[in-house]
């Protein structure tokens, strides 16, 4: 059977995840800052080693979510994080070998909204707010 790559399976998400991806026998690897994931790193300040062989799919829970940063150190935690913990999740995979199928989760801040329903890319543009 193919490994997945969980990132925050002990998160609000990452546990639904990893409880549905179990109850399909998947083989799975959890990667987080806890002492109950099978492999222990914090994405946001280190590049992960992976001795795994052979990731089929990476599903990147990992991340801070549920509100907008408001001050300059929420702001860089929430960089740390999101941004600076998925380029090193990415770095780590390189070593490997960079698996076929990649999600990447995230939350509607992303879009600088708390809540919503069916918000998608478009959403952001139609805000008036530009990628740079």
């Amino acid at each position: 059977m193919s490994k997945i790559l969980l990132t925050g399976a002990s998160g609000f998400l990452g546990k639904h995840i990893y409880d549905y991806l179990k109850s399909k026998d998947y083989e799975i690897i959890s990667l987080g800052r806890s002492s109950q994931n099978d492999i222990i790193c914090d994405l946001s300040i280190e590049v992960p080693l992976l001795e795994i062989d052979t990731i089929a799919l990476v599903i990147h829970a990992a991340g801070r979510a549920h509100c907008i940063p408001k001050t300059e150190e929420e702001k860089k935690h929430f960089f740390d994080v999101n941004v600076q913990g998925t380029e090193n999740l990415l770095n780590g995979l390189e070593e490997v070998g960079v698996p076929k199928k990649f999600v990447f989760i995230s939350s509607v801040s992303v879009y600088g909204r708390e809540s919503g329903k069916n918000i998608n890319e478009k959403t952001y543009f139609n805000q008036g707010i530009h990628m740079v």
